[in-house]
């Protein structure tokens, strides 16, 4: 963004905090859910529109331009700063967009990175894509060789700190982007799911969790060796992990009591 919308971005979004701190106060966070989403949803829209603006800027294409400057309009709307004409405006630029649209993936990317996406595109259509439709219809168990091949590639330990077996240090955060792309363009179940599961825990982990736990999970995540599940999802709060009514709890002689129901 340039630097005065980069100020009058600022401004909308700290009055938006600002309201939406006030109801809360008021009301309570249960009460103002809906404006809480809103702001939440605003950041979002504010981050995406800089980091495509930084995109623009770093690469020098002309398309990334017109996108980062469409990604910057959306933001204003949703913060409520533009006028009413804004949306049609924003869909005539988003048609002549479409009109000379041209594959943008690799625009600003290293050549790291460019290998990276060719390799990984290669092994997801070799060993992902003729199995996505059965594992999809018949919810069948992903096939060893994928696991192993996710796993020999070094894809488990992307978010995983090289103290604890992995590579995040040298694993970018456009690298995380462009396994999951590029996996889940063969199969967002059988590949994609593979790599955001782990970050997951591994960023739970390294925020709440012990020492102990990180060197005991860690390195076995980083390897493949043991498979995370996201155990989230019910049938009355979706993935809503303020809602979700499941508990666990320790029974005598060792073990656990799950009461719920998980989807």
């Amino acid at each position: 963004m340039s630097g005065t919308d980069t100020l009058s971005v600022d401004r909308s979004l700290e009055e938006l905090r600002r309201r939406v701190g006030d109801a809360v106060a008021a009301d309570g966070a249960d009460a103002r859910q809906v404006e809480i989403d809103h702001l939440a949803w605003a950041y979002a829209h504010v981050e995406a529109a800089r980091a495509m603006r930084e995109w623009a800027l770093s690469s020098g294409h002309p398309l990334a331009g017109d996108l980062a400057t469409i990604a910057e309009d959306e933001a204003h709307r949703f913060l409520g700063g533009a006028g009413p004409t804004a949306a049609v405006e924003a869909g005539r630029r988003l048609a002549e967009i479409a009109s000379r649209l041209q594959s943008l993936e690799d625009v600003g990317a290293s050549d790291e990175h460019r290998l990276l996406r060719a390799s990984l595109r290669a092994f997801a259509e070799r060993e992902i894509r003729p199995h996505a439709q059965a594992i999809h219809r018949q919810d069948l168990d992903l096939p060893e060789r994928i696991i192993a091949g996710v796993a020999g590639m070094g894809l488990f330990g992307l978010s995983v700190p090289a103290e604890y077996g992995g590579a995040a240090e040298t694993a970018s955060s456009q690298a995380m982007l462009i396994t999951t792309e590029e996996l889940s363009r063969a199969s967002l179940t059988a590949g994609g799911s593979l790599i955001t599961r782990p970050e997951i825990l591994v960023r739970a982990l390294m925020r709440g969790g012990t020492e102990e736990q990180r060197k005991r999970w860690l390195p076995a995540i980083a390897s493949g060796e043991k498979m995370v599940a996201v155990a989230v999802t019910e049938a009355d709060h979706g993935s809503d992990v303020a809602g979700i009514a499941c508990r666990a709890r320790r029974v005598p002689g060792g073990g656990w009591e799950i009461s719920g129901t998980k989807l």
